[in-house]
């Protein structure tokens, strides 16, 4: 008389490492939590008007507070808009 006990035999350790490795991997992930991340740096500004020939795109940004290389801010952009 034979007994099949396939579904009771004991997974092999290449099996056990992989899982405990995987198991450390996904603990140590969320350990980790999100990188937080600061606003964008701003790398160009680009000045687009449309009336009298006579004023000047250097005028334009005299009169701006954002500035290349600083980073990008809803508030500053609103008090330039503001400001022109």
């Amino acid at each position: 008389m034979r007994h099949f006990s396939g579904w009771m035999r004991r997974p092999p350790f290449a099996t056990w490492a992989a899982f405990i490795c995987v198991l450390l991997a996904t603990v140590s992930a969320r350990a980790q939590g999100p990188q937080a991340q600061g606003p964008p740096i701003i790398r160009s500004i680009d000045v687009q008007y449309t009336g009298p020939g006579t004023v000047s795109k250097e005028r334009i940004l005299a009169h701006m507070r954002t500035r290349v290389g600083q980073p990008y801010s809803d508030q500053v952009v609103e008090q330039d808009i503001e400001a022109l």
